[in-house]
């Protein structure tokens, strides 16, 4: 739509940097997040939040205090899509005790991944697999809609969800700049450091409409 606004977050300054330094860097409202996790928005302040390649790296634990502050910052009767490892790519990828977790708990978060070494600790950041019924049950801010195995740039899975309650959500009361915000479509993007990620993100972008 002519009136969207882009947003966009990551936790490594540097890949902001990037972002910043591409043509279409300009058109978006980019800002560093924290691991907390925080987002650096009020209440309600996007339609639709795409997370490509970010739950696919955090501990389990972390992704339900995350999945609480997505569904935060999304407005009533917006969408969160977002990729994670499911079994499909366990079939391919995952260790042999890795799949065997998976299936016992629904969830297996043991392998780390030391990609972003200097930025987070390495216990913070995993290669982590997940199976549907887990997502559905443990994601505590937004309620899962469908999940699409390898919707998400072939090996990973896309959840679309939305929304739960606010009451559930709010962390205060919603200023008037952010009610003054629901007059014009919102998107944030929130993507993992590998350059692949962001080179996706950065095509979406640069399809997207002029605001």
């Amino acid at each position: 739509a002519p009136q969207a606004r882009l947003a966009g977050t990551d936790v490594d300054e540097e890949a902001l940097a990037w972002c910043r330094s591409t043509p279409w860097g300009g058109r978006v409202d980019l800002r560093r997040c924290r691991p907390g996790p925080w987002l650096p928005w009020e209440d309600g302040s996007f339609d639709l939040i795409l997370s490509h390649s970010v739950m696919t790296h955090l501990p389990a634990d972390e992704q339900v205090a995350w999945s609480h502050e997505l569904g935060r910052v999304l407005r009533p009767g917006g969408r969160l899509l977002a990729t994670v490892l499911g079994p499909r790519a366990a079939r391919w990828t995952a260790q042999p005790e890795e799949r065997q977790e998976l299936e016992r708990r629904g969830v297996c978060d043991r392998r780390r991944d030391r990609a972003l070494r200097g930025v987070l600790p390495d216990f913070a950041y995993r290669t982590t697999y997940q199976t549907e019924a887990w997502t559905r049950a443990h994601w505590s801010g937004v309620e899962t809609v469908e999940v699409a195995p390898g919707a998400g740039s072939g090996l990973q899975d896309l959840v679309v969800a939305a929304r739960r309650a606010p009451a559930a959500l709010s962390s205060g009361a919603t200023s008037p700049t952010a009610r003054r915000a629901r007059g014009a479509g919102r998107a944030l993007l929130v993507t993992g450091t590998h350059r692949s990620g962001t080179t996706f993100v950065g095509r979406m972008l640069a399809e997207a409409p002029e605001a």
